[in-house]
This record gives structure tokens, C-alpha cells and sequence, in this order.
């Protein structure tokens, strides 16, 4: 949850005009006038326009400070002072990558193990990797997003797959990479399928045939 007051550099304590002074100073600072084509610099000036505008409405604020307080109420609260980057995004991934690696497989709650992912892919995360387009992590992510996915049953991921897709937009190796990944689970996925209706039928034929040479 982003923390608006570590944001503006104030504290709950901050009056109004303190925090009116201190967005006029950061914004300045951060302006796209200031740094044009620069992502981050864009980044961390929208962060600290929604953060003015949250705390200067109070309606907004209110919603907020609602939210924080039922976070720390159940003791799910993280205050986030920093902007949504690439490398943000790539630290949450690869901290999911050595969860799962450490995780028994068969022990695991598939269903809530794969919306983990899917929430690191969310939306937000996505507009931000496609619009900072740094390949390089872009590429790292989607290779660690694949490892994530080992553990998992093909239906699971079907969300997933769309997902790390639309990341990989008109790269032909990732998607390359995402497709064979995608077709392995799904062979794997039939197979297993098939495992138990065949082993049933076999069982059924040995039983016919030692009947009919017991006779």
C-alpha cells in the first residue's frame, strides 16, 4: 500500500501548508518539463500527484486512512514510499521464484500460489513494464515468471499465459519460449489424463483375459 505521507516527505502530523510546500518542491524537482523522457522521474511524479490529491481531499483521505488502519488492523500493512518500476516489479518476481523453489509442490495451494503470479502481472504492473520497456528485465521477468509456473497443473495457468504474453508483445523468442512452456504443461496435462482411464482399461483386458484362460 502506498504511504502518501513517506511519499511527500511529511508525516500525519504535517498541516496542510507543510504539505502543499512540500509537493510544490518534489513536483518541481520531478516535473516531465524538468526531465523529459524520462520514465522514472515520470513515475515518481505521478506518485506524488496522487499522493497530493489524496491528502487534500478529504473524502480521499478518509478512504485511505480507513484502508491503512484495517492493514494494520490485521497486520498486513507495508508502506510503499517508493514509485512502480521495473526493478520494483523484478524484485517481487524473483522473490516468487525462490518461494515457490522452496515450496513442496504437493503441498501447495495451487490456486492461491498461481494468483500470486497472476497479481505480479497485474494490470498496473504491466502498463508500467510495456511503458518503461526495459527489455532486458522485461526478458528476465518473463524467464523467472516461467520457473514460477513448474510446480503448477496446466489449468491453473491459463490467465497466466495471456498475461506473460501481452508482455512479451511482438518479441517472437519470448513468445517462443512462453508457447513451448504453454505446450509442455498442456501434453503433460492430457497425459496425466489419460493415465488413469487407460491403466483401467488395461486392468479390465488382463482381468477378461485370465478369466477366459482360467475357463
Amino acid at each position: 500500500m502506498k504511504d502518501y505521507y513517506a511519499i511527500l516527505e511529511c508525516t500525519p502530523l504535517s498541516s496542510a501548508d507543510d504539505i502543499k510546500k512540500k509537493y510544490r518542491k518534489l513536483a518541481q524537482q520531478f516535473h516531465p518539463d524538468k526531465k523529459p523522457n524520462d520514465p522514472y522521474a515520470a513515475a515518481i511524479f505521478q506518485d506524488l500527484k496522487e499522493a497530493y490529491e489524496t491528502l487534500t481531499q478529504p473524502t480521499r483521505k478518509e478512504a485511505w486512512l480507513n484502508e491503512r488502519w484495517l492493514h494494520q488492523v490485521h497486520h498486513t500493512f507495508q508502506a510503499q514510499a517508493f514509485p512502480l518500476t521495473p526493478d520494483r516489479i523484478l524484485k517481487n518476481v524473483l522473490k516468487l521464484d525462490r518461494e515457490f523453489s522452496m515450496v513442496d509442490a504437493y503441498r501447495m495451494d495451487q490456486f492461491t500460489a498461481v494468483k500470486d503470479l497472476e497479481n505480479v502481472m497485474n494490470d498496473e504492473n504491466l502498463n508500467c513494464l510495456k511503458n518503461f520497456d526495459e527489455k532486458e528485465i522485461n526478458q528476465t521477468i518473463i524467464l523467472h515468471m516461467l520457473a514460477c509456473t513448474k510446480p503448477f497443473s496446466y489449468p491453473y495457468l491459463e490467465n497466466l499465459w495471456e498475461k506473460l504474453l501481452k508482455l512479451a508483445g511482438d518479441n517472437v523468442t519470448q513468445v517462443e519460449q512462453i508457447e513451448k512452456v504453454k505446450q509442455q504443461k498442456r501434453n503433460r496435462h492430457l497425459q496425466q489424463k489419460l493415465t488413469v482411464p487407460l491403466a483401467l482399461i488395461i486392468t479390465i483386458l488382463l482381468c477378461l483375459m485370465i478369466k477366459k484362460f482360467a475357463i
